[in-house]
Order: C-alpha cells, then structure tokens, then sequence
C-alpha cells in the first residue's frame, strides 16, 4: 500500500489568493456604504432646503395677501404705508391669527444671509402707525447669499406699469413684489405675489 506523503489543506499560494479577494470584497462593500451614506445625507439636506423654501414662500405669501394700504393721512397727500426697498420691505398687514390677529406691521430684511420678519401689532398715533408693544422676530429662511426685492406696478408719476427697484410714497399698493433669492444651495424661483388679495376681518 502507497501512502501520499500530502496532508489535506490549503497551500500558502490559496490562502493569500483567499485573503486579497476578501480585501477587495470588503473595500467594494466599504465603498457602497459609503456612497449610500453620502446620498442619504445630500438627499436630507436637499430635503430641509426644500422645506424652508416652501415654508418661506408660505409665510410670505400669507402675509402679503393681507397687505392693508393703511394710508398716512398725516401729509397733504394720502400715500400707502408700504416702503419696498431692493433689500427690504415694510408694510401693513391684517396679521395671521398666530401672530395675533389684529392690524399689524411688518418688516422684511435681510441680515447674516438670513431673510427676517419683523412682526408686531400696530397703533394710530399722530396720524402714524407705530409698533404696539415688542416685535416678534421669525427667520424665514436661512444661508442665503442674496435676497432682492422688485416692485410691478404704475408710479404715482404716471409712467407705465413696470418692474421699479423701490415703491416708496405711492398712492397704491404694487401689483405684485418679486422676490429673488440665491442660497449657498443655488438660487430659487422667483417668488411673484400678489398684495392684499385677501384682507380678513
């Protein structure tokens, strides 16, 4: 009887074969769950950009459809308390009742790549409209690099209906306020809204 002098197992040759195919088998699957983490993550951050988008676009627009002329009879012609401005805009608003419901000011600015509104209840004085007691400050949206306003409407000069960079001292509202804005994600759609479509009670 012949004996096989070779003992069952693998050789040193299959065994880094083995080793290098487990090592680029690891590195694949470290590779896609890499990847699947990086989309998971550009897919939340899209997400909350979008969210913020619609909910500024929501706030916005609630606020200028209440938009109340509240004309300043203090001087001898009545002019609107509206004061559009390219990086900002005040105006009178009949308030949501969230923020409290009454006639009330509010102010658009921008400031640290933030857009802002100023919100508070306002009161006759003097012919005047004043805050009534603190303003409540609400960020809109946030890492913006630029916010612009325009103003569509027809001057109190007479010239045609156009887009103007300011509407201050005007007889009416504006027939609309555009409002371009770029965040560090990239730029929005313009936001075109109408003001004082809908004045509640």
């Amino acid at each position: 009887m012949i004996r096989s002098s070779r003992q069952a197992g693998f050789s040193l040759v299959e065994i880094l074969v083995g080793l290098v195919l487990f090592g680029l088998l690891m590195l694949a699957l470290t590779g896609a769950l890499r990847a699947g983490l990086f989309g998971s993550a550009r897919v939340e951050a899209a997400t909350a950009a979008l969210e913020q988008r619609q909910t500024a676009t929501d706030v916005l627009t609630s606020l200028l459809r209440r938009a109340d002329p509240a004309p300043d009879w203090s001087g001898r012609d009545a002019r609107v308390a509206f004061d559009g401005a390219r990086d900002g805009l005040s105006f009178v608003a009949v308030l949501p009742e969230g923020l409290g419901g009454a006639l009330g000011l509010v102010r658009l600015s921008v400031a640290d790549g933030r857009l802002i509104a100023d919100t508070c209840a306002a009161s006759r004085a003097a012919g005047q409209l004043a805050c009534r007691g603190a303003a409540q400050r609400s960020v809109l949206a946030a890492d913006l690099s630029r916010v612009t306003f325009a103003y569509f409407g027809q001057p109190g000069s007479g010239e045609g209906r156009r887009w103007l960079d300011t509407w201050r001292d005007q007889p009416d509202l504006p027939d609309a306020v555009r409002i371009a804005v770029d965040s560090v994600r990239g730029r929005w759609p313009d936001m075109i809204l109408r003001p004082a479509i809908e004045v509640a009670p």
